[in-house]
């Protein structure tokens, strides 16, 4: 009984998770919000024209230890999928990738896990040749 109660648990939040993104992505078309933490690094993560933008750098203001802002703000061109490393760190990528995610993980409770070795080699099979492809191109 503890089992179930915990996969709708895990659901059930997934599930209320993916709807505020949803929200989110739909807000981001007209509004750019933006979360800031300055602690030992200042982290941002940006919502904005249906991306979400995470950068890390150690450049420490005077702004406070937590602030959130939204404001109208233009289009600067960087693409959906984005990855800088360096002194600072920029990651854009759009909010179908958490979307999908939090799908996924709502699912997975429900899934059963029984299979064989042949299923078990074909599901290896499987993921080898996609991340096979995905490296090549």
């Amino acid at each position: 009984m503890k089992i179930r109660a915990l996969k709708i648990a895990v659901s059930a939040v997934s599930v209320l998770a993916c709807l505020l993104l949803l929200i989110l992505w739909l807000r981001s078309h007209w509004v750019c919000d933006s979360v800031t933490w300055n602690g030992g690094h200042r982290v941002a993560v940006l919502s904005g024209y249906g991306q979400i933008r995470v950068s890390i750098s150690s450049n420490l203001t005077g702004s406070p230890l937590l602030r959130w802002s939204n404001a109208e703000i233009g289009h600067d061109g960087i693409g959906p999928w984005f990855f800088q490393a360096g002194q600072s760190m920029l990651v854009v990528f759009p909010h179908r990738l958490p979307i999908v995610v939090l799908m996924l993980l709502a699912a997975v409770p429900w899934i059963h896990w029984r299979y064989s070795l042949r299923t078990l080699l074909i599901a290896v099979t499987v993921v080898a040749l996609v991340l096979g492809l995905l490296f090549a191109f």
